[in-house]
Parts: structure tokens; C-alpha cells; sequence
């Protein structure tokens, strides 16, 4: 039976061969045992009202991670925006210090 994605992997014991009746237990538990028709629909549903799934990482929502690190990003975009505008703005509308001789 073929083990999908590094998240299967997580779920099981990590250095351990999983056994049959894990490996079974963890696709039901994912809906990998559903044809991909009916997983991509639950995808969909779910996508829809905003429901990402939990993190395998901290076993939190991941919607809840989201808004949790939102204002970190954004605030770093605006950031990188304001260092961008800085220091583009004056290197493109200055003219070289040195002019190459010849050059018109």
C-alpha cells in the first residue's frame, strides 16, 4: 500500500515501519481511502468556509495559526515596501557620480 506526502509520515511513529492496521487507521482518518472525486469535494467544502484543516505540526486550526501570523507578515511586507521605496526611488532618478567619457 503506497504512503502518500511527509504528513502521513508524520502521523506515524516516526523511525518505525508502520504496521497494515496503522497505515489503514491514519488513511481513514485523512479520507484517503475515499476516491480522489470525494476528497477533492470535502477540499472544496471545506476551502469554501474557511476550514484549513488542523496542523500536524502544533495540532492547533490552521485558520487560527493564520490570523495568529498575519500581522507579523504583513508588517515585514510593509517594511520590505518602505527599504524598497527608499532606496530605489533616490538610485533611480540620481544620475551616475561618474559620467563614461563619449557617452551622449
Amino acid at each position: 500500500m503506497a504512503r502518500p506526502s511527509a504528513r502521513w509520515a508524520r502521523l506515524s511513529d516516526p523511525g518505525e515501519k508502520a504496521t497494515e492496521a496503522e497505515v489503514v487507521r491514519i488513511n481513514r482518518a485523512l479520507g484517503l481511502d475515499q476516491p480522489v472525486y470525494i476528497q477533492y469535494g470535502r477540499f472544496l467544502k471545506r476551502i469554501f468556509q474557511l476550514d484549513l484543516g488542523t496542523s500536524t505540526q502544533t495540532g492547533q486550526p490552521v485558520w487560527d495559526e493564520f490570523v495568529l501570523r498575519f500581522p507579523a507578515t504583513v508588517e515585514l511586507s510593509l517594511l520590505a515596501i518602505l527599504i524598497a521605496v527608499v532606496v530605489g526611488v533616490p538610485s533611480a532618478t540620481s544620475r551616475p557620480a561618474t559620467a563614461v567619457a563619449g557617452s551622449t
